[in-house]
């Protein structure tokens, strides 16, 4: 091998000094150097600092197949006590301390895409719990909503209900037995006149649904002629419940229910599906 220049020698052995791998001999004459010359202790200093952070500047690589090999079979050729010679020696371990570098740094770039992997897996749970957490929360206050309006309705059927009752408790009252003249819809009910409270609770089931624009009436036989009581439409269960006003008819002992247009009108025109007496 030819000689080393100076600056090269010099370098080498502080890059040497550096990683370990000098002589018994070439540590003392470096340190010998470094206490005649306060700059070079500076540029050592330079040099450990630049050998720190090099494995963390390694690019993400690997070697190719044939580069692997040739390293391979250099390192088991240097590796042999008989052929390795101290030059040889120092230039294998920082070789070596490259390659591990390299691998180091492959190692650390493994680990920060997995970490990275997982912060976007966790974030994306946190988003779907928080979709499942506004879900919840809707539904929750749909149901509220719907316990109000269920609460609000079974108040004023209660309500009603005890009307009714405080009306079957008044002393006179008459009963008229309600029959639906279609046998198939087997419609059926009474109509309960309140005189004492000038009012009547008409009770009706299994009445059908009516189309659009269309009204069950209630009329009242009054001296020969019909005079109308009220329009009513069933629930969704088929079932009637409605307070009437006892005006001219609370006399009659015969009513009729008809299916007419959602219009006033002073005479029945449509089907009677209802008949009472």
């Amino acid at each position: 091998m030819a000689p080393l220049e100076p600056s090269e020698q010099l370098e080498n052995l502080l890059a040497g000094y550096v990683l370990g791998d000098l002589t018994p001999e070439e540590a003392v004459q470096v340190k010998q150097l470094l206490d005649h010359n306060p700059d070079l202790l500076i540029e050592l200093r330079r040099l450990e600092s630049t050998l720190a952070v090099i494995p963390l500047s390694l690019p993400v690589s690997s070697p190719s197949q044939q580069l692997e090999t040739r390293i391979l079979q250099a390192a088991e050729a240097e590796a042999s006590p008989a052929t390795r010679s101290p030059a040889k020696t120092r230039s294998w371990m920082r070789l070596s301390w490259k390659w591990g570098g390299a691998i180091a740094a492959v190692m650390i770039a493994g680990l920060g895409i997995e970490t990275y992997r997982l912060h976007q897996k966790l974030a994306a749970t946190e988003l779907e719990n928080h979709h499942l957490h506004q879900q919840l929360a809707t539904a929750q206050a749909t149901l509220d909503r719907i316990r109000q309006t269920e609460l609000a309705t079974t108040r004023k059927e209660l309500s009603r209900y005890q009307q009714a009752v405080n009306l079957l408790r008044q002393p006179k009252n008459r009963f008229l037995t309600l029959i639906g003249t279609n046998p198939k819809l087997h419609s059926s009910g009474s109509l309960i006149m309140v005189p004492t409270k000038s009012s009547a609770l008409l009770v009706l089931r299994d009445v059908a649904p009516l189309p659009k624009g269309k009204v069950y009436r209630l009329w009242a036989l009054v001296d020969g002629r019909k005079v109308t009581c009220g329009d009513f439409e069933p629930n969704d269960r088929g079932e009637v419940f409605l307070e009437l006003p006892l005006d001219q008819w609370g006399g009659t002992t015969e009513v009729v229910v008809t299916i007419e247009p959602d219009r006033a009108l002073s005479m029945p025109v449509g089907e009677m599906v209802i008949t009472g007496s």
